[in-house]
């Protein structure tokens, strides 16, 4: 049952529009909110965006791309930790035929919304690619403890920082990945 499958406030996914295609007929359920996943759209040969809804966010959607290659594929950026952005990844993904045990990740930037998903679309074979000072603030990461502290010494409400950190959809929808850093020369 689709309701089971979700999780609290999110969309269930109804339907599927192709660009370019007339839009279906959509049932609605008084509990659920309508959600359409946009298939695939291709750029140029071999190279596709498939658009993520980013739930609540004022950003509405995240450009996720994929590089089809012969050999390996290349996902570059993910989207939301959440239900909502994975079905619509996994939808896109499987209509490219995309295999993720022959695919890796290139990772623009450490915002949730760009990773949240690496980690449950990555499996063992997957590389997962970032910039140098991402890697720093990974391997220097201290937690939000320094800037609460150096916020509160400047005069910013401790409270406030903490109840902003909270909320913020980079916390609530971030990613448990954490990457194991090696060194290329």
């Amino acid at each position: 049952m689709v309701e089971e499958a979700l999780e609290e406030g999110e969309a269930a996914v109804v339907a599927a529009v192709v660009p370019g295609e007339a839009e279906g007929h959509f049932m609605r359920s008084r509990e659920m909110k309508i959600q359409e996943v946009v298939m695939p759209e291709e750029i140029c040969r071999n190279l596709y965006r498939i658009e993520v809804p980013l739930p609540d966010s004022p950003l509405k959607s995240l450009n996720s791309y994929v590089i089809r290659g012969k050999d390996r594929n290349l996902v570059i950026d993910t989207g939301f930790n959440r239900k909502t952005c994975l079905t619509a990844m996994q939808t896109g993904l499987s209509a490219l035929g995309i295999d993720l045990s022959r695919t890796d990740f290139f990772i623009t930037h450490l915002h949730a919304d760009h990773f949240g998903l690496v980690g449950r679309l990555a499996t063992d074979t997957s590389r997962i690619y970032f910039s140098r000072p991402d890697a720093e603030i990974m391997e220097n990461w201290e937690g939000f403890e320094p800037m609460i502290a150096y916020a509160g010494k400047h005069g910013f409400p401790e409270n406030e920082l903490l109840t902003a950190i909270e909320q913020h959809p980079g916390n609530k929808f971030g990613s448990d990945w954490i990457p194991a850093l090696s060194r290329y020369k």
